[in-house]
């Protein structure tokens, strides 16, 4: 699998607006075609605020393009928050962060030209296997904490800590920390770069945020600290410590609820408990007063282990088989010109639909992103009730797909959204008890599987197997394995 330095910024709308991811489609750059000076190869991402894209340089040397979205480039502090990412990855220069090459303008196109990362993200990692062992998460939070201990030596705190912006680089194996875009100078080293953040926002992921910044306080390093603790127990468990329906329950669970100990998710050290609960401290005063103090802890923790902790073990869960529907929305192109309460109406309305449909069918509604989600059921052992379910499923796919996509009244299909329904057959690994329901497994891993086809349900040919005559599917022209599920 290849990732880009950019992880974060994944295709289509989850995690920005569907209005600008459908504003930047408008304006794609051409296959093959040079920008400022880079041959461009192929589309990597789409995020809220950047389209990143391998390109070749003149010395044939694998690059990430990031060109900043065109309908942004009229807002000056979104042009700033561009600059200052560039400014704060050059001015670390670690081997363990991404590094910039060049960035500037081209025509009226801002960019920004980074290593080309051969790997995949933290994130996709834990979804493909779950947890890890103890000596796999040292081999992780070594080099992480190098590259934040540098960062904050100058004053910078990262402020989205989180398993995609980790990337797990094949060759040479090495761990890079990535995306900056939210990076801000702390302890009064602010110098002339403006506050970026506007007021009444919360900058940052909120499985990972901090109560601090959850509360729009003054931050420094110890927000990266409790990002770190949230990592970690996430790399040791395969699940977040705080999980929630809602971003609102997320974020009060940081604000008060007490700190889960992963010795009783997986059969890690007792003694990690200790260094999780004092990294996630609700309290500042009370962390680890910096990364190094973390990392110092957690050696001390790794090395001490009882007569049945073995530093290979593995969390204790199961593994299924289970058939997911990950469920997009976004805004249509036709849609700039509308109240933007109109379309944001008409999306969150989309999306809710496809939630209530999929919860009558019986599923799981994990991984809710907003705009983009992903339902799950797990499938029978039984070879013929496995079929049944896997019908049952797809035909529940495709008929919330016909009740989306009908003509309105006067025969026209809805102006204000799109959306992209893929279905797939994978593993998945159960959560511990008072958990998030799953916490790994390859069907957690969607940027492996999801299309973004808008013309009709997709399926994997996992997910039809066995059920292929129960449809009729068209070949996909584009991937072998991929089938348009028309009826």
């Amino acid at each position: 699998m290849t990732s880009v330095c950019d992880p974060s910024a994944d295709v289509g709308p989850t995690g920005s607006s569907g209005g600008a991811w459908a504003a930047a489609a408008q304006q794609p750059v051409v296959m093959g075609s040079e920008v400022a000076g880079y041959v461009v190869e192929n589309l990597a991402s789409i995020g809220g605020f950047a389209t990143v894209y391998r390109a070749r340089a003149k010395s044939g040397r694998a690059v990430a393009l990031k060109l900043l979205h065109p309908f942004l480039a009229m807002e000056s502090g979104m042009i700033l928050r561009f600059s200052q990412e560039a400014e704060l990855i050059s001015s670390i220069r670690h081997p363990n962060i991404v590094e910039l090459i060049e960035c500037g303008t081209f025509g009226t196109r801002h960019y920004l030209v980074m290593e080309w990362l051969e790997g995949r993200d933290l994130q996709a990692e834990i979804g493909a296997r779950g947890a890890m062992s103890t000596a796999e998460v040292m081999a992780v939070m070594e080099p992480l904490a190098a590259a934040l201990t540098a960062t904050h030596a100058l004053g910078i705190v990262h402020r989205d800590l989180k398993a995609s912006n980790v990337m797990l680089v094949e060759t040479p194996r090495t761990v890079k920390l990535v995306d900056f875009g939210l990076a801000k100078v702390f302890g009064g080293r602010q110098g002339t770069r403006a506050a970026l953040t506007q007021t009444g926002t919360r900058p940052g992921t909120p499985e990972y945020m901090a109560p601090e910044l959850i509360l729009g306080q003054d931050i420094d390093a110890r927000a990266d600290v409790y990002a770190m603790g949230i990592l970690l127990f996430q790399l040791l468990t395969g699940s977040l410590p705080f999980a929630a329906a809602s971003l609102i329950e997320i974020e009060e669970l940081h604000l008060s609820a007490p700190c889960p100990r992963a010795s009783e998710a997986a059969h890690v050290p007792a003694a990690l408990d200790e260094v999780i609960r004092r990294a996630l401290a609700k309290d500042r005063e009370d962390r680890h007063p910096s990364v190094d103090a973390l990392l110092a802890d957690l050696r001390r923790a790794t090395t001490t282990r009882g007569p049945d902790e073995g530093s290979d073990a593995r969390p204790r869960s199961r593994g299924e088989t289970a058939l997911g529907l990950y469920f997009e929305a976004g805004a249509q192109g036709d849609a700039e010109g509308c109240q933007e309460d109109a379309v944001l109406e008409r999306l969150d309305a989309t999306v809710d639909q496809a939630r209530e449909a999929f919860a009558r069918a019986g599923l799981d509604i994990t991984l809710d992103q907003g705009t983009s989600f992903l339902a799950v059921a797990r499938l029978p052992r039984d070879e013929h009730a496995e079929a049944d379910e896997r019908a049952r499923i797809t035909l529940a796919a495709v008929r919330l797909w016909n009740e989306l996509s009908c003509p309105d009244q006067h025969g026209h299909k809805d102006p204000y959204v799109w959306c992209a329904l893929t279905v797939h057959a994978g593993s998945v690994v159960l959560g511990a008890e008072g958990q998030a329901p799953y916490a790994g497994g390859d069907l957690l891993c969607m940027s492996d599987w999801k299309e973004d086809h808008r013309g009709c349900v997709v399926a994997t040919a996992a997910a039809l197997s066995g059920i292929e005559g129960k449809f009729v599917v068209l070949p996909s022209p584009d991937r072998s394995d991929r089938f348009w599920v028309l009826s």
